[in-house]
């Protein structure tokens, strides 16, 4: 009996050296093969700017939030590590300094926008309160904060002389799902006259995976809201990484790499992702009306969506980076999914839908900063949208604000 298990004891063992031996080896090969990528790559690749600044992870501080995932704090700075990346490009470096497009929130948490800086929570009935909601594009990054979106709309209504309160509630990296939940649980109490939703590029072709998201609600939470693997995969895959780590990251970097975009995975787009996104819009615009405010959807560009001869040089060089080909067809499921959205709200005027893929059509300035971001003229032009959005629905919206006055008055 003893001598039987002797044996197995010594047949596990032999195995449990092959077994480390052949993780080794496979270690061994994929550090091999990454230093080899390396030599090949090298002559090859120094980051432009506007590809390296968009590579560092911290892009500022988040406050964990249970409900978001996370959000800006108040008081503090956004990019400067990511600005910091390289030189800025000449197209840029004669009118910017990196402190110039670094982005700060205010003393509430949101990006500091033109105009005076009023309590969000001001209830002044004769002031026009417009509240925008977006990832990094509505934030900001690529301009100062005085041509952000939101600014350069904050100047358009000064201009036409309407006293305005404009709150640029875009958080670095959201996604349409959050800014829902943002605007439901949060910004809704705000009570705004206009909310402005600008999405597109987080949720169908940028980096972030649509569908897992509304499934977290199914998967076990820690104490700060995010999602918690269990203990035991947990270790084993920590154990993992310290023995293989290149191996482990490897693997890693093939299991999270963004789909392609070729037609199989817009056609699968268009079948599974495109119905969850329509709900969504459904239900921020639904509590947009049952709360008597004004709402506007609008569907961001980005610069595979601009014509080639209409490109700048400097576009032409992000462009050939990123061997981009300017083709409408891939954002098909995206369009659809707004446009299902306007023809459920088709016959009300408190919902205005904008699809902006092609808004920089007829400009050959430089409106982007980088493939997804825009320069001060790209605010400008998106923010003449909003702005020709609400001034065309004046009444309207005066109308809606009436209406929520009537109700039961508001606790201060």
């Amino acid at each position: 009996m003893n001598s039987g298990i002797s044996k197995l004891s010594s047949l596990a063992g032999i195995n449990l050296v092959v077994l480390l031996l052949m993780l080794t080896l496979v270690e061994f090969a994929v550090t091999i093969y990454k230093e080899l990528s390396v030599l090949e790559k090298a002559p090859l690749i120094e980051k432009p700017f506007f590809d390296a600044s968009l590579d560092v992870d911290t892009v500022a501080d988040f406050y964990p939030n249970r409900y978001l995932g996370y959000r800006h704090p108040p008081n503090i700075e956004i990019g400067r590590k990511n600005l910091s990346a390289g030189a800025l490009p000449s197209e840029f470096a004669d009118t910017y300094t990196v402190e110039d497009l670094v982005l700060r929130t205010d003393e509430w948490g949101f990006i500091k926008t033109l105009g005076e800086a009023i309590s969000p929570f001001d209830m002044d009935s004769s002031r026009l309160k417009i509240v925008l909601l977006g990832g990094s594009t509505m934030a900001g990054w690529g301009a100062s904060y005085a041509e952000s979106i939101p600014s350069h709309l904050w100047q358009m209504l000064e201009d036409y002389g309407m006293d305005a309160t404009v709150i640029n509630a875009g958080v670095v990296g959201y996604y349409l799902f959050q800014e829902f939940q943002y605007y439901a649980l949060e910004l809704s109490h705000l009570r705004p006259d206009v909310v402005i939703f600008l999405d597109g590029l987080n949720d169908g072709w940028g980096s972030r995976e649509y569908l897992p998201s509304l499934t977290h609600s199914t998967v076990q939470k820690d104490d700060t809201g995010f999602a918690e693997q269990p203990r035991v995969l947990s270790e084993f895959y920590e154990l993992l990484e310290a023995l293989m780590p290149n191996t482990t990251s490897a693997i890693k970097g093939y299991l999270l790499k963004p789909p392609e975009d070729g037609k199989d995975y817009f056609d699968k787009l268009h079948a599974s992702y495109g119905v969850q996104m329509t709900s969504i819009l459904n239900q921020a615009a639904a509590i947009a009306q049952n709360d008597d405010t004004f709402f506007v959807a609008g569907l961001q560009p980005i610069l595979d969506t601009k014509r080639k001869n209409m490109l700048s040089d400097y576009e032409q060089s992000i462009s050939a980076w990123h061997n981009l080909q300017h083709n409408l067809s891939n954002y098909a499921p995206i369009r659809d999914a707004y446009a299902q959205f306007g023809s459920n709200f088709g016959n009300t005027s408190s919902v205005q839908v904008l699809d902006l893929i092609e808004v920089f059509a007829s400009t050959s300035e430089t409106v982007y900063f980088d493939r997804a971001h825009y320069t001060s003229e790209g605010n400008r032009i998106i923010a003449q949208q909003f702005f020709d959005a609400i001034t065309a629905n004046l009444d309207q919206i005066e109308h809606l604000r009436a209406k929520r006055q009537l109700k039961a008055p508001i606790k201060q």
